[in-house]
C-alpha cells in the first residue's frame, strides 16, 4: 500500500511504495533527505472510497458488457397528491366566488357632482367602494398563500435543504405581504399613468425587480425560479380579477357596474352626458316627462282649434 511522504524542505507531497518503509532517500525535487516512514500496525488501512460508481442492476449487464446502473428514484416528493388536489380546489373556488362576486367587488356607477354632494347618496357610495376594496383584498391574500407556498415547492432548488416549520411559514408571510402591496401600489397609481402602454416602460420594472427580490431573498432561489415565482402570483391573480370584472392594467377606462337605483328607496333618476336615462328611475321620469309634454301639446292643440 502506497505511504504518503512530505518533504520537510520544499513541502512536496507525494507517495512511496511501502517497500520502502523505513529507509532514506532525496526529494525528487530538492533533494533534501526524506526517512519513509513505518506503517504503524495498529492503524487501520483507510478504506477506499469510490464516488459515483453506478450500482449493477438486477437484471445484470447491458448489451456493452458494462454493469447496467439503476435508476436514480427521488424518494423526496414535493408535493403529494393531496396537497395538489386541495391547491386546485381552493383556487377554482376562489374563481368562481369572484364570478358570482362581481356585483361587490365591481366599483359602482360614478356619482355626478350633484349627487356627491347629496350624503343619503354619498354614503352607501363610498361603503360599496370600501367593501369592494376589502373584499379584493381577503380574495388576494387567500390565493397568494396556496400559490407561494406551492411555488417554493416545486421551484427550490433540490440540492439546498428545504424550509420547514416556522422558518417557511415566516418567508411565505414576507413574500405574500410584498406581493399584496405591489397590488395595492398599483391600485393607487392615478389612471392616467396606468392608460398609456408606453408608461409601463417606466413602471413595470421595479414592480418586477420588487417582485423578483422577494421571491429570490425569502426562497434562495436561482434568478429565473425566482422571477416565475413572482410571475405566476401575477398570472392567476389578474385571471381572478378579470373572472370579478375589474379593470385590467391594460385598460384605458374602469369597469364599472352598470347604473342602478341608488340613495334612499332608489328614487334618485341617472342621465348620461347626453341626457339619455341610465337606470330605472330615470326612465320613468323621462316617460313621465314625455306623458306631460304629450298632454300639453293635445291641450295646446284644443284650445286653438276651440279659438
Amino acid at each position: 500500500m502506497p505511504i504518503p511522504v512530505v518533504c520537510p524542505g520544499c513541502k512536496a507531497s507525494f507517495n512511496v511504495s511501502d517497500k520502502f518503509a523505513g529507509k532514506q532517500g532525496p526529494c525528487p525535487k530538492c533533494k533534501s533527505i526524506i526517512t519513509i516512514p513505518k506503517p504503524d500496525p495498529a492503524k487501520k488501512p483507510v478504506e477506499e472510497v469510490k464516488i459515483g460508481e453506478p450500482e449493477p442492476a438486477a437484471g445484470g449487464k447491458s448489451k456493452t458488457g458494462r454493469p447496467s446502473s439503476k435508476p436514480i428514484l427521488r424518494t423526496d416528493l414535493k408535493l403529494s397528491p393531496v396537497a395538489i388536489g386541495s391547491i386546485v380546489a381552493v383556487i377554482v373556488t376562489l374563481f368562481v366566488a369572484a364570478y358570482f362576486a362581481r356585483g361587490m367587488v365591481m366599483s359602482p356607477y360614478p356619482l355626478t357632482g350633484e349627487q356627491q354632494l347629496l350624503p343619503e347618496l354619498k354614503e352607501p357610495y363610498d361603503a360599496q367602494i370600501m367593501r369592494g376594496y376589502g373584499l379584493r383584498a381577503v380574495g388576494l391574500l387567500l390565493v397568494a398563500l396556496p400559490i407561494v407556498w406551492a411555488g417554493y415547492q416545486v421551484l427550490r432548488d433540490d440540492e439546498l435543504e428545504p424550509y420547514r416549520g416556522r422558518s417557511l411559514y415566516m418567508r411565505i408571510a414576507v413574500c405574500v405581504v410584498v406581493y399584496l402591496l405591489l397590488w395595492g401600489v398599483y391600485a393607487v397609481i392615478p389612471d392616467d399613468y396606468t392608460s398609456a402602454w408606453y408608461m409601463w416602460l417606466v413602471m413595470a420594472p421595479p414592480l418586477l425587480g420588487v417582485g423578483f427580490a422577494a421571491a429570490y431573498l425569502c426562497f434562495d432561489f436561482d434568478p429565473t425560479s425566482a422571477m416565475t415565482h413572482f410571475l405566476s402570483f401575477a398570472l392567476v391573480t389578474l385571471l381572478l380579477g378579470m373572472t370579478a370584472g375589474l379593470t385590467m392594467p391594460w385598460y384605458a377606462e374602469p369597469s364599472t357596474l352598470p347604473p342602478t337605483n341608488v340613495g334612499d328607496g332608489g328614487q334618485l333618476p341617472i342621465f348620461d352626458s347626453f341626457g339619455n336615462p341610465m337606470n330605472d328611475a330615470a326612465k320613468a321620469l323621462a316617460a313621465e316627462t314625455l306623458k306631460q309634454d304629450r298632454a300639453k301639446a293635445a291641450k295646446a292643440t284644443a284650445t286653438a282649434g276651440g279659438s
